[in-house]
């Protein structure tokens, strides 16, 4: 079992999708590895930024990919 925490709080920085890329392209390598992504915050962007999972960057992790969510930061 491996993890990576990208932390962004309290700045609330994502990640832009060439750096995503460059995510998934590793993580393509490594069939055994799958993904647990929290998103509670993709419907608070601001400044033309583009919310994307790495599912959306790269659609062969699609069933890799576990995405956590919930109501209580986006709608609060």
């Amino acid at each position: 079992m491996a993890g990576a925490q990208l932390a962004v709080q309290p700045v609330g920085r994502g990640l832009w999708l060439r750096r995503d890329e460059k995510i998934t392209d590793v993580l393509l390598r490594h069939p055994q590895v799958h993904v647990l992504t929290d998103d509670i915050y993709e419907h608070l962007v601001y400044g033309g930024f583009k919310f994307v999972t790495p599912a959306q960057v790269e659609p062969n992790l699609h069933d890799r990919t576990l995405t956590m969510n919930g109501v209580s930061k986006a709608y609060a």
